[in-house]
């Protein structure tokens, strides 16, 4: 190996090792952020299985997930921005958070509690008083 090759060798490793410093560099985990958050009844009870939306900041859609077993959920690699997050389970109200930061290797974390559909329903039954009856008279 001549010494002109040698220093070719070089400079195409010295070349590659940057190049791969550079593409780690610009990863989504770098530039990014993240939210991450628990879905729970008014009782505070972790809720699985609620739908979860990530909308960008004109209300399309981005990404969908379920809550896993302890009503936790996570949407990582985002771009800084703003965001709106949709919970939605059986039995309970939605429920919509608006305008949720994102920045750059930071996570933002949401609580967010459903209120009861049916807990909001309440029945009340009165008595007839007598001339509320009808009669034939």
């Amino acid at each position: 190996m001549t010494a002109r090759t040698g220093k070719g060798a070089l400079a195409l490793v010295a070349g590659l090792l940057s190049l791969a410093v550079c593409t780690h560099a610009a990863t989504p985990e770098k530039f990014g952020g993240a939210i991450a958050g628990s879905v729970a009844s008014s009782a505070g009870i972790p809720q699985m299985g609620a739908t979860v939306l990530l909308l960008d900041s004109f209300d399309r859609l981005l990404y969908r997930t379920l809550t896993d077993e302890s009503g936790g959920f996570l949407f990582r690699s985002l771009a800084p921005g703003a965001y709106s997050v949709r919970v939605s389970l059986a039995s309970f109200f939605p429920a919509l958070k608006r305008n949720i930061a994102v920045q750059p290797g930071m996570q933002s974390l949401l609580s967010v509690n459903l209120a009861g559909a049916l807990s909001s329903i309440e029945l009340v039954y009165s008595a007839k008083t007598a001339s509320q009856f009808m009669n034939d008279d």
